[in-house]
Parts: structure tokens; C-alpha cells; sequence
């Protein structure tokens, strides 16, 4: 290898090293429970169906909550589950709705 090849590889090692550490200090940083990412997360099981569990997404907007949601949700749909999108807003107005009309347990 030639000198300036030598030190363009160096040089990028250096960089992919330096990117790698600031990964790790930013997730560290940010104190999670546990190194899980979105690859992990296996949409064949869907175990929070089994054990009748909500999934709630909270965040500013434009994050991919809602094509989290909708990915997940189809996932299920797919497998039969029954499913329901809705957002908070809609579901805390149709709350009060029904708290008002005396329905809520029926709702």
C-alpha cells in the first residue's frame, strides 16, 4: 500500500473509532434499562397480545410514532389479533364523551 492509502485507511479507522465511542458515551448517557434496538424487537411474537398489554407511544411529533404503531398493528392484524389505532387525543375526547352520557362502562 502506498503511503497516502496507508494514511487515508488510518485516517478512517480513527473516524470510525471516534464514532463508535461517542455511540457508546450517548447511549450511556441516556441510561436505558436495557441494549435493546428496533432490530431486536420481535414483531412474529407480539407477546404483549398473550398478556392482554397496551402499547402506548408518547413523543414530540414527527419521531415515527405512529408508523411504529401502524407496523406493529399490522403485524398483529396479520396474525388475527383485533386491532385499534387511536390517538390520545381522540380517546381522551371520547372518554369525557362517554363519562358525560353515563356510558363509560359500556364504552
Amino acid at each position: 500500500m502506498s503511503f497516502m492509502d496507508t494514511l487515508v485507511k488510518l485516517s478512517n479507522y480513527e473516524i470510525d473509532v471516534r464514532e463508535q465511542n461517542m455511540i457508546h458515551v450517548m447511549v450511556k448517557v441516556g441510561v436505558f434499562l436495557h441494549q435493546k434496538e428496533l432490530v431486536d424487537f420481535d414483531f412474529a411474537s407480539l407477546r404483549f397480545i398473550e398478556g392482554n398489554e397496551n402499547l402506548v407511544f408518547l413523543g414530540h411529533i414527527g419521531v415515527g410514532k405512529t408508523h411504529l404503531v401502524t407496523s406493529i398493528g399490522i403485524a398483529a392484524a396479520k396474525k388475527r389479533s383485533s386491532t385499534y389505532f387511536i390517538k390520545c387525543h381522540n380517546l381522551i375526547k371520547n372518554v369525557k364523551r362517554a363519562m358525560l352520557e353515563n356510558r363509560l362502562e359500556a364504552r
